[in-house]
């Protein structure tokens, strides 16, 4: 789920990964999108941004039944170069850091 402030973009996804259907959610009507988040099968994991503000999506998506992951969207590396602030061994790296896109993957 790609969270924006007005609408979510919702891409679904079957077990080998293809793309199955895609769907914008609109924020402004929280009920309509409460009985929309309804109609999706319960215990769906959904892979969503943990960042910002979400906060209230995320428990939209517990209501409905559903079950947010909460994921972020940096790819890591594993020896990269040393620089302060750093953490030895995995480390972070923004997409603009590396320039290439991330994927969020989550494994319930």
């Amino acid at each position: 789920m790609d969270i924006s402030f007005k609408f979510s973009n919702v891409t679904f996804r079957n077990l080998d990964g293809q793309v199955v259907a895609r769907e914008r959610l609109d924020h402004r009507d929280r009920e309509k999108l409460k009985r929309r988040l309804s109609q999706l099968p319960d215990e769906l994991s959904v892979a969503m941004e943990a960042s910002f503000g979400w906060a209230w999506l995320g428990d939209l998506m517990i209501e409905a039944g559903l079950k947010p992951q909460l994921s972020n969207c940096m790819p890591y590396t594993e020896n990269p170069p040393r620089r302060a602030g750093s953490v030895k061994g995995r480390h972070r790296e923004s997409r603009s850091g590396t320039g290439e896109p991330c994927q969020l993957v989550v494994v319930a």
